[in-house]
């Protein structure tokens, strides 16, 4: 029978809390500061400024390389 009410939306399954999705993103804050620590030790492995390299990718990848 209907109430009036607008059905509730139920978080899709990649957003709900504990999901992957929500996990994976919940632990960017401790990668980004991981990988800021940990670059001065790779920084010699590293194209230099303005450096040609190739790369090979698509979508995230792909983006990343333009950065």
């Amino acid at each position: 029978m209907p109430t009036g009410m607008p059905p509730k939306e139920t978080p899709s399954p990649s957003s709900a809390p504990g999901s992957r999705t929500s996990l994976e993103i919940a632990s960017q804050p401790e990668c980004w500061r991981q990988a800021a620590k940990a670059a001065p030790q790779y920084a010699p492995a590293l194209p230099r400024r303005g450096e040609r390299v190739a790369v090979v990718g698509c979508g995230t990848s792909w983006f990343m390389a333009q950065s």
